[in-house]
Parts: structure tokens; C-alpha cells; sequence
């Protein structure tokens, strides 16, 4: 009798347990999850990320392109040149000048190479273009204007190789005007006056360049020729 009362009794505890269960409060709304939502995991797909990341870049290497070009091309221009490749450095400069024909850059690098090939006619020119456009040169990149070079110098070179002294005078003087220590222009006329023979003359110019790295030692030799030749002269 115990035991089956025992069993009624636990059998009634179970019951009620079971509806307690039932009846328990479920847990209060949570009205800001339910404005949320579920959180997801991609907002965007990974493949539409990879494509207007690629679209993206596509846009950038178009837009940088022209620049990029050049600076290619003039590397590959001064490469042929220091590998002494002056024909193919011409055709490559030339494409240079014919994409940014306001350049002077282009046109100074091209005519120095005429002048490794001794196309003294054609380095000119070059250098006249290049004076035409001198206050066309880009600004750096915090926007400053650079040095305006002057090209009269190189012109008057080139007469000077040409054996035109009249034009290569005409130059030199007008380089003077702005720059009476330009090297290059000094240095030319002392030769011109040597082959002359007006060594005084000569000296003059030479001495502006006595102490210049790049002609000391050139002004030295003229100096020892004429010192010998003055000798010769005065039977010493």
C-alpha cells in the first residue's frame, strides 16, 4: 500500500512540475534587438568587393597611364643614351616631344644626343625649341616653378662646332648679358679668341673658368700652349 501511494504521490509531483514549466513567464520583449534585427555577416558580397576593387584599380592605371608612359619612355630614352644607342634614343625622344611638344626637356635631352652624333645642325635646333618653350617646364610637386634654364649657351655651341663663329659670337654675348659666369659660354670664347690668337683675350675668358671642376684642367692645357707659343715668339 505505501509503495503504491508512493508512486501516486510522485506521479502528481511530476504533473505539477510539468505545469509550472508550462506556465512560466517567457522573457520580456526586446524592442531594440527587434528594430535591429539579425545581424549579417557580409554586408556587401566578397565577389562585388573583388570587382569594384578591380574596377577601381582599372580606373587609377588608366588615369595614371600618359604619365606613366612617359616616365618610361624617357627612362628607356636616357638608358640608350648612356649605352651610347643614340639612334634609338632619337626615335624615342622624338615621340616625347610629339606627346608634349611645350617640353623643354625633350627637346634639350634630344639635342645633346644630336650632338653625340655630331649633327651639330640638328642639335641646334633642338636647343632653339627648347629656349621657345623655357618657361613651359612643369612645377615640382609642392607646385613651385623651377629655375628657367637658358639655352643660348648650347645654341652658340653649336654654331661653334659648325664653324659659324659670327653666330656662335652672337649667342655667347647674349648669355653674357644675363649670366657674365656662365661656364659654358666663358669657356667657348676663350677658345674662339685663341684660335684667333688674341691670347689676352683669351685669358680672360679662361679665368672665370680657372677653378671650375669641369674646366680647370682644359684651361690649363690652353694656358701651356700659349705660354709656349709666346716663348716661341720671343725666340726663348
Amino acid at each position: 500500500m505505501a509503495t503504491q501511494s508512493s508512486k501516486r504521490s510522485s506521479k502528481s509531483a511530476g504533473r505539477q512540475a510539468a505545469a509550472a514549466a508550462v506556465n512560466v513567464e517567457s522573457p520580456a520583449h526586446d524592442a531594440l534587438r527587434a528594430v535591429a534585427g539579425q545581424p549579417s555577416r557580409d554586408l556587401i558580397p566578397i565577389p562585388v568587393l573583388i570587382a569594384i576593387f578591380g574596377i577601381v584599380w582599372i580606373l587609377i592605371v588608366w588615369l595614371m597611364w600618359p604619365q606613366f608612359s612617359r616616365e618610361i619612355t624617357g627612362f628607356m630614352a636616357r638608358h640608350y643614351v648612356a649605352a651610347k644607342k643614340y639612334n634609338k634614343a632619337v626615335n624615342l625622344y622624338k615621340s616625347l616631344i610629339e606627346d608634349a611638344p611645350a617640353n623643354p626637356t625633350w627637346y634639350l635631352e634630344l639635342g645633346t644626343t644630336y650632338s653625340y652624333l655630331n649633327k651639330w645642325d640638328d642639335a641646334r635646333k633642338m636647343y632653339a625649341k627648347a629656349q621657345e618653350n623655357r618657361d613651359s617646364l612643369p612645377k615640382d610637386e609642392q607646385g613651385n616653378s623651377p629655375n628657367i634654364p637658358d639655352f643660348k649657351p648650347l645654341i652658340g655651341l653649336s654654331y661653334f662646332m659648325m664653324g659659324d663663329n659670327e653666330n656662335a659670337l652672337k649667342s655667347f654675348q647674349q648669355a653674357l648679358s644675363q649670366n657674365k659666369s656662365d661656364p659654358l659660354s666663358n669657356f667657348t670664347m676663350g677658345e674662339m679668341e685663341f684660335q684667333k690668337g688674341n691670347y689676352p683675350k683669351a685669358v680672360e675668358y679662361f679665368k672665370v673658368m680657372a677653378r671650375n671642376p669641369e674646366y680647370k684642367n682644359r684651361v690649363r692645357d690652353y694656358y701651356s700652349i700659349m705660354q709656349e707659343k709666346i716663348f716661341s715668339a720671343a725666340g726663348v
